[in-house]
Order: structure tokens, then C-alpha cells, then sequence
């Protein structure tokens, strides 16, 4: 039966001899009849599903999802499309194909009668949409792959594993494709699919040999008339988790609505910037990429989320078993023997942290600068000491990937200020989960994960401790996509090679990792003394290798923090 939305009751009614299926929405979508914010009646599209080689029963409720979202359309499921008439078909405007007959499928070949009314509804001035593999059926009908546009060809199609890729436009000027930015998808990218000739390519993505691909630039839509209609074919969308990408939705979205109506009103995913007090966001092509948080009702400044372009946030804020974590966060444990590592709500804290109002310098490139200038206060209000903090976050690479290069620049007050932290294993009253202080990561629940250094792969010990290293990179599977921080210290980090305290524990879950400039030992700044830390920050898709790794350290050379120049 159809999948509905919300409260929605499917009704199964027969038309001639034909059963549909119609969805009567209770969970505030508009009526079929209804008009899209009252200026313009919605777009009837019949989703084709119940059958594919792919798992149609999370891929079809995601497609009706993309469209309906948009407020433009109404949209039906029918699960036996062998029963299409054109009585049936005619309250529609576009049909979009999730269903095939690949393989050792239930139903193999429609009657005549569905046939000839899915063809002569198309060429009558209406729409067809094929998802993904939607028109990989009926290999001895001709007609319906110049209908379908896009299929597996058994001679030559193929695919490498899913992964992320971009996904760039050829033609701009489609109304598909007009005001759309090229945009990074985990998906899965199809090779030498076969694609009616005269169909114009609108969208493609290289095909990387290293994943299993052809080496070429391969056609992901693609569009052509038919009769008086027009056909698209998306070869996106292998699964729910890609249709969520908002490109891949507004690609899906958009298509239908030119298929149906030959023009385009659905507007462009977001770009731009969400800016408030003590608050930076940055969207591109609809996802929030990061964010800033640093309001005067928080213990402290951090960022959350941290996601590359088309992939899965990679921090969690304040997690139930440490509310004091903040995706990632700058913190000291003990400063004169106080506690500043925990947060107020914990009760455990016993100093503070304050900040003024951050500076925020957002780019139309999409790269910033944040500077903010922090107070470490002890219970009496005095200041014991100040950070001047300077994050240079860099624009979205090609693949989605992008850098945060922290400077913070520690003056201590009056008086000298001791820097300490929970003894470590080896020392008097040590413990295991002692020696972790300052720049901090905490990750989400990781599937697979993996740690490497520029030396090669690497554990933390018993699932929690040291490992000494230059640079440090944890990937882990989160939404089933595979992505990655990797961290650099500077050359003037004052504690080479840098000891970074790892925290392994799929059982919590706990990942987490720190460049922890005190695990070797305490240190001390005398009155008005200087400390300067420099971190860059890669946040990436996949998993970065050694080879990888030494690149990154090696490109780490100048102290960030400044206005990027002309020339960068």
C-alpha cells in the first residue's frame, strides 16, 4: 500500500477496472485541489513505486518528502503501476519513476494498456521524472527508454563505492539548473549509463578511477522533450540518505516541476549567512555547514555543528554523560587550582569563563573570521586570565572540506597563573582519565572508527589515554557516510611532538580527541608572560591517510589568524 505522510489514510478505490491508491493528508499538507500559498493550483504528481532493486520503501517516502516540502505539489503513490490506465493518469500533471523491473522482478512487463497510457500522457504535454534507477526496466521496449531517458546499460554501466563527489552544472541556463551552485553529495555515482542521444546534460561528476570509476565526467541529469512533453532523469538518489541532501531534493523538486509545466518556481537551497549576537552560521546549498555560538546565557564559546559539504555533523553538543562538552570547545581544567573545565549547570565548576561580544567578519566566499576576546575569572572577580582568540575559517574546498585556523594568544594577570590537570598514570594519584586540557573535539557516535597520525594508524590505549604525534586525524561511519577532523599543531607549538589525549569507547559512546598541551606536566606564565597556540583544523569527508596527514602538517608553516591577502 502507499506510503502517507503524517496521519495521512491511504484509500484504495477502483477507476474502471483499475485500483489507485490516493492519500487523504491529515498531517497538514494541502488538499490535491488546493492552491500553493493561493497563488497557484499544485502540481498533481503520481510517484511510480512498489518494486525496485533498491530499497524503495525508504527512497519513495523520501522523494514525496523532497516534493511536498516545496508547497508546490500533491502527491500520490501507486504500487502497482501495471494497472495504469489513462483514465487513472489523467488528474495528474508528472509521473516520477522509483520503480523498475531489474533483476528477478515480481512484475517483469506492464499490459498493453499501461503502456500505451504512460506514453500518450507524456506526449500529450505532461511530465516524466525517473530517480536514480527508476528507469532501468523493459529492456525490448524502445520507447520507453527514449521515455525514460536514463537506464543501466547491460554492456557497459557501472558504479564504484558510495562516496562523496561534487556535482557540477553544464548548463546554467536551464531553468532546472539556473541559480543553482555546484554542491557535494555522498551517492552513489553511476559510469557509461545509457542516455538517449539527443538528451541534454544538465548536471555531471567526475567519475574517479580511485573509486571504481570511468575517469570522465559523467551525466547525473539530464532532460529532453517528448511529443509535447518533456522527460528528466536524475541518476542521483541511490538512497534516502542522498535524497535528504538539499541539492539533491531541489534538483528533485525542480525537475518535477518543469517536467509538469515546462518553467521553474521553486527557489535555490540556501546560501548566506545566519548572523546574531554572539552567533555565526554559515548554510551552503541548503545545510548548515557550522556554527558559532558564543550568547551570554552559555558556559562557553564552541562550534556545533561542523559538517563538510554533502556529510554529517561531526560534533555533539553538551552529551548526557559530560554536559560541559560543546562539539568543539576551548577549555582549561585548573588555573591556580580552580576548576574552569566544567560547566555551572554541573556543579562542579569553580571559576569562569567571559567573553565581550565577539567580532564577526563573514565573506560573500563563504570564509570568516571570528575574533573574541576572553576572560578567565576566579570566584573573587578578579581576572587571572586573558585570551585574545582569532579563528580563521577558510570556504568549502571542491569536495566539501574546509579549515579552521584557531590562534589564541594568553596573557596572565597580576599574578602568575599555574596551569594544571588531573594527574596522569605514572604520577601521584594518577588516573587514567587524567591530562586532557585545552582545544577539545567531541564527536557523535562513530561507526568504524579510526585514528591515524603521520606515522600511520594508531589507538588510544585501553580506549583512553596519550598518543604522541605532530597530527592527528578521527574518522569514524556517521549516518552511514564516512568523514573526519584531522588536527596540526604549528611549528611554534611549545610541546613538539604534541601529546594528544584519545578517548575510544563505542560502549558510551565516547570519541573524542585534544591536542593536550599539559599532559606532559603542569606550566606556569608569570605575570604579564605570553603564551601563544596555534591549531589548524580539517574537517573532511573520508578517512585522511599518513601521506595525507604529513601533506596537511607540512602546509601548516605560518602562524594563522590574520585577514587572508589578495592573493589567497
Amino acid at each position: 500500500m502507499q506510503n502517507c505522510r503524517g496521519t495521512a489514510v491511504a484509500t484504495l478505490f477502483r477507476v474502471g477496472a483499475v485500483w489507485a491508491v490516493v492519500c487523504a493528508a491529515a498531517s497538514g499538507h494541502a488538499d490535491a485541489g488546493s492552491d500553493a500559498g493561493g497563488d497557484a493550483p499544485l502540481i498533481r504528481v503520481l510517484i511510480l513505486s512498489g518494486q525496485n532493486n533498491h530499497d524503495w520503501r525508504t527512497t519513495t517516502p523520501a522523494i514525496r518528502e523532497a516534493l511536498e516540502e516545496t508547497g508546490r505539489f500533491a502527491v500520490e503513490v501507486a504500487e502497482a503501476p501495471e494497472r495504469m490506465t489513462s483514465e487513472s493518469l489523467a488528474p495528474f500533471d508528472a509521473v516520477l519513476s522509483n520503480w523498475n523491473a531489474w533483476g528477478d522482478a515480481a512484475v517483469s512487463e506492464w499490459p498493453a494498456a499501461a503502456r500505451e497510457a504512460l506514453v500518450a500522457f507524456v506526449r500529450s504535454g505532461k511530465g516524466y521524472v525517473t530517480v536514480h534507477a527508476g528507469g532501468s526496466s523493459f529492456y525490448s521496449w524502445p520507447e520507453y527508454h527514449a521515455l525514460s531517458l536514463a537506464a543501466w546499460d547491460l554492456a557497459q554501466t557501472g558504479h564504484g563505492a558510495l562516496h562523496a563527489f561534487p556535482v557540477t552544472f553544464t548548463e546554467v541556463d536551464h531553468p532546472i539548473t539556473r541559480g543553482l551552485r555546484p554542491f557535494v553529495i555522498f551517492d552513489e555515482l553511476w559510469h557509461r549509463a545509457g542516455i538517449r542521444e539527443d538528451a541534454q546534460t544538465l548536471a555531471t561528476a567526475w567519475s574517479s578511477p580511485e573509486r571504481g570509476g570511468s575517469g570522465e565526467d559523467e551525466p547525473v541529469l539530464v532532460a529532453a522533450p517528448f511529443g509535447e512533453g518533456r522527460s528528466v532523469a536524475l541518476l542521483l538518489g541511490h538512497d534516502a540518505r542522498a535524497l535528504a541532501n538539499p541539492s539533491c531534493a531541489a534538483l528533485l523538486a525542480r525537475s518535477a516541476e518543469w517536467a509538469a509545466t515546462g518553467a521553474v518556481s521553486i527557489d535555490p537551497p540556501r546560501i548566506g549567512w545566519d548572523r546574531s549576537d554572539g552567533e555565526l552560521a554559515r548554510y551552503e546549498n541548503g545545510e548548515l555547514l557550522w556554527r558559532f555560538l558564543a550568547t551570554p546565557d552559555r558556559a562557553t564559546c564552541y562550534f556545533d555543528p561542523l559538517r563538510p559539504a554533502g556529510g554529517p555533523s561531526l560534533t555533539w553538543d553538551a552529551p548526557p554523560d559530560h554536559v560541559w562538552h560543546h562539539g568543539l570547545w576551548f577549555s582549561w581544567k585548573l588555573l591556580n587550582g580552580l576548576n574552569y573545565w566544567e560547566s555551572p549547570e554541573s556543579g562542579l565548576n569553580e571559576g569562569l569563563t567571559e567573553w565581550d561580544p565577539p567580532e564577526f567578519t563573514p565573506r560573500d566566499d563563504g570564509s570568516a573570521t571570528i575574533r573574541v576576546a576572553i576572560r578567565y575569572v576566579d570566584p573573587a572577580g578578579v581576572t587571572v586570565l586573558t585570551e585574545d582568540r582569532v579563528i580563521a575559517i577558510a570556504a568549502p574546498d571542491r569536495l566539501g572540506g574546509y579549515t579552521l585556523d584557531w590562534h589564541a594568544a594568553f596573557t596572565a594577570g597580576a599574578n602568575d597563573v599555574a596551569f594544571d590537570r588531573t594527574p596522569v598514570l605514572g604520577e601521584p594519584d594518577g588516573v587514567v582519565w587524567g591530562g586532557y586540557a585545552g582545544l577539545s573535539l567531541r564527536m557523535p557516535d562513530l561507526a568504524d572508527p579510526r585514528i591515524m597520525t603521520e606515522a600511520g594508524a594508531a589507538a588510544a590505549p585501553n580506549g583512553m589515554g596519550p598518543i604522541e604525534a605532530e597530527a592527528l586525524d578521527y574518522s569514524g561511519v556517521v549516518e552511514g557516510r564516512r568523514a573526519g577532523v584531522a588536527m596540526t599543531a604549528s611549528p611554534e607549538h611549545p610541546v613538539h611532538p604534541v601529546t594528544w589525549y584519545v578517548i575510544q569507547q563505542p560502549e558510551v559512546p565516547f570519541y573524542f580527541f585534544s591536542p593536550a598541551l599539559l599532559y606532559r606536566g603542569p606550566m606556569r606564565l608569570a605575570s604579564g608572560e605570553r603564551l601563544e597556540l596555534d591549531y589548524r583544523i580539517h574537517v573532511h569527508h573520508e578517512a585522511w591517510d599518513a601521506d595525507v596527514l604529513r601533506v596537511a602538517l607540512g602546509a601548516h608553516s605560518r602562524r594563522p589568524g590574520s585577514e587572508p591577502s589578495a592573493e589567497e
